[in-house]
């Protein structure tokens, strides 16, 4: 069962940050079963040309007598970046003994960028300090709470408190966000296609609430050497200028992509107006290859292994 989201989000450059919230999402098959939902969301994001996603969730059962309303955690906040991969602050240590006996650390790229699993210390001091005003282990915290949060409330290292404010203000205000048939997609991943051919491979990040396939980017990463992050990406091609003609194109087509599949949700969005055309040597068939694999949960293959 899939169904559509009504937005106005265009998954375009984004030269400042907005919130949003997402609260229609229709099926489009109307002989699908429908999928009963025991808890609700209401949510609202913050989009980034950088890649960041913020994202405030207000979460709750509709039958307030469910033995396990009590232990949900209501209030959640995550900002993860679907857009680029790899950044100096965010790696793991890991301790291994050689053959020998000896102990070594490796030092591995994190394949994911999440707010508070890196090593900028104020946005940890940040995250620490959302959990306590959301509540995260006591459970006290009540919409009224959040509703009279002021900016001299928080004090914040890193992140904006205005925005911060913004993203409840917006969650919390709007209607319970509507049910749609992804049940088996991860909330979020950052995924791409395992090798590269002809130079180039997909690569595709996405966010869904409630079954609803609320954001994705799609874009191409064209190999420049040997290293696992040597590579261009098509969407900074175009933020700088550098795109040709061809690869133009190739972006207006992933754009539009992109919309009609948040619109409709649905990943196969029109795939037959795509999936035979290549463009500037970028094969489509391959992108709706990808996207096919995701519709039916086989993601598992394009998830990036540290290195």
């Amino acid at each position: 069962m899939k169904k559509t989201i009504k937005n106005n989000l265009l998954l375009a450059l984004i030269v400042v940050a907005f919130s949003l919230f997402f609260v229609s999402c229709q099926k489009n098959d109307e002989e699908d079963e429908q999928i009963v939902w025991n808890f609700s969301k209401q949510v609202a994001y913050d989009i980034d040309d950088d890649g960041w996603v913020k994202m405030f969730t207000y979460s709750y059962y509709k039958d307030s007598d469910n033995p396990d309303a009590a232990n949900i955690i209501p209030f959640t906040f995550k900002a993860i970046n679907l857009r680029y991969r790899y950044n100096d602050e965010y790696f793991s240590e890991y301790t291994y003994v050689d053959d020998e006996g000896e102990e070594h650390t490796k030092i591995v790229p994190n394949t994911i960028q999440i707010f508070g699993q890196g090593t900028n210390q104020s946005i940890k001091s940040d995250m620490l300090e959302i959990s306590e005003l959301l509540g995260y282990s006591t459970l006290t915290v009540t919409v009224d709470d959040l509703l009279s949060l002021t900016e001299d409330d928080i004090s914040f290292e890193y992140l904006d408190e205005n925005e911060f404010l913004n993203l409840i203000n917006t969650a919390l205000s709007a209607p319970a966000h509507e049910e749609g048939g992804y049940l088996d997609l991860p909330e979020y991943a950052l995924l791409e296609e395992t090798e590269y051919i002809d130079g180039y491979k997909f690569q595709i990040g996405f966010m869904v609430t409630m079954g609803c396939v609320d954001i994705i980017n799609i874009d191409v990463l064209y190999k420049t050497g040997d290293n696992y992050n040597d590579y261009v990406q098509l969407y900074d091609l175009i933020k700088s200028g550098d795109a040709s003609e061809e690869q133009v194109e190739v972006y207006d087509m992933i754009l539009s992509l992109e919309k009609g599949i948040v619109e409709n949700n649905d990943l196969l969005y029109d795939y037959k107006t795509y999936y035979k055309e290549e463009i500037g040597g970028v094969d489509f068939s391959r992108l709706y290859s990808f996207l096919k694999n995701l519709d039916k949960y086989n993601y598992t293959q394009y998830i990036v292994d540290s290195y």
